[in-house]
């Protein structure tokens, strides 16, 4: 089932009012604690994005998820040097992924 593209625009939009919060994790040495309510949304919304059936949307779904996933690990179970390099492998590609989801049109 397709979602509406409205209601895609809005779970977008509120993963990007989030994503301060994945800043903060970083700059914090992947103690996330305090933020897990956001993570859980974080979550939640790019799951939903994922089985939306837009291919683009479904990928940036999927990145974020890989994101949120990372985090949680680190979170738990210490993060060491490579594991720095491939969580931003996972936002480098949750970063491209937003780029390819389809723009509105400038409306003169």
């Amino acid at each position: 089932m397709l979602m509406e593209m409205n209601k895609i625009e809005k779970r977008i939009d509120r993963i990007g009012d989030l994503t301060p919060v994945i800043e903060r994790v970083c700059e914090n040495g992947f103690k996330a604690n305090d933020y897990m309510v956001e993570l859980n949304e974080i979550q939640r919304l790019a799951t939903e994005l994922k089985k939306s059936g837009y291919r683009n949307v479904g990928q940036f779904g999927v990145k974020m998820l890989d994101v949120v996933k990372l985090i949680k690990k680190y979170n738990e179970k210490g993060v060491r040097q490579r594991d720095i390099l491939k969580f931003k492998d996972a936002v480098d590609k949750s970063v491209r992924a937003f780029e390819r989801l389809p723009r509105e049109e400038v409306r003169e």
